[in-house]
């Protein structure tokens, strides 16, 4: 739903909030999933991170959905 109407603009490497499934005017909880790394870099297959930079990402998305919601 994020994705789809257009609350969130991120390409589909990036689109891994897959629900905002509480959410009050003083917390939040949401349902992240990890997305494939293969072709995030080009030419890296297998990528070594510290940190998944699309999950790290989706935290951002979460507090921008929270938000628009209680804007």
């Amino acid at each position: 739903e994020a994705y789809g109407k257009r609350r969130c603009f991120h390409g589909p490497l990036f689109q891994t909030l897959v629900s905002l499934d509480q959410c009050t005017e003083n917390a939040a909880s949401c349902t992240l999933i990890a997305a494939p790394k293969h072709n995030l870099f080009g030419g890296l297959t297998e990528p070594t991170m510290l940190i998944d930079p699309c999950l790290f990402d989706a935290c951002g998305q979460a507090v921008g959905l929270f938000c628009q919601i209680y804007d």
